[in-house]
């Protein structure tokens, strides 16, 4: 309605408007899949989303993480494009293991999020996943898309190299533990990489995390939880 748009564009940053290849206040007015396609005409997320022929109807019940994974997809393969054509040798190998690690990540996410709310079958979540290589061998991503449930996902990933993440003590929600991948990844880098760009793209890693972390403790306080209750709630980079 009338009012969800306000909403929308009372929420867009006013610098925004002047970066994208769409018309981001258009996409206000939007109430169906036809009009969002017809909104981003001329854009690289025509092409993007186009591929998924999504009439209004079955819109409705649109499949939402493959929405998602074909605009992870083109984000992913953009940044990887643009490394290649910038920059060579060390710093373009850290700045793929960097959003390599990110897209892993998303890859996890994705996978515990369908087995727990949605027992999406091995099939399904193969069409959602990311092929980047990260620190999970292909062996174990296979293993996780088999496995029958969440629990069987969490007692894999206890074998691998991020099992600290995801111990009995650790572990509070999906997003919570490979978030602190992330974090620990990018401060890795950002400590030690001799490389600016490299750096940069960490510190930014970092910047994001910490914004989540805001949002977290404003959201903690307005609803009246305590310090020690919002606390377990914040991403950091301890294992």
């Amino acid at each position: 309605g009338s009012e969800n748009q306000n909403e929308y564009i009372q929420s867009v940053p006013g610098y925004v408007v002047d970066y994208t290849t769409f018309d981001v206040l258009a996409l206000g007015a939007v109430h169906s899949y036809a009009a969002l396609m017809e909104a981003l005409k001329g854009t690289p997320y025509y092409k993007v989303l186009g591929p998924l022929h999504l009439d209004d109807e079955r819109a409705e019940k649109a499949p939402l993480p493959l929405i998602e994974h074909a605009l992870y997809e083109y984000y992913y393969q953009l940044c990887n494009h643009l490394i290649d054509r910038q920059y060579r040798g060390g710093t373009a190998k850290e700045l793929h293991a960097v959003f390599a690690t990110q897209a892993q990540m998303f890859n996890l996410q994705a996978i515990f999020r369908l087995k727990r709310f949605f027992g999406a079958s091995p099939e399904a979540i193969e069409r959602i996943l990311l092929r980047y290589k990260g620190r999970l061998p292909r062996r174990v991503v296979d293993e996780l898309v088999a496995a029958p449930d969440v629990d069987r996902v969490l007692e894999i990933l206890r074998r691998t190299k991020y099992s600290a993440y995801f111990d009995a003590d650790s572990f509070a929600y999906i997003e919570y533990s490979t978030g602190r991948i992330v974090y620990h990844v990018a401060k890795k880098y950002l400590t030690f990489s001799q490389n600016p760009a490299t750096a940069f793209v960490a510190f930014l890693m970092i910047f994001e995390i910490e914004i989540e972390n805001l949002m977290a403790i404003i959201e903690g306080v307005r609803y009246g939880l305590d310090a020690a209750q919002i606390r377990p709630l914040l991403i950091h980079g301890g294992a």
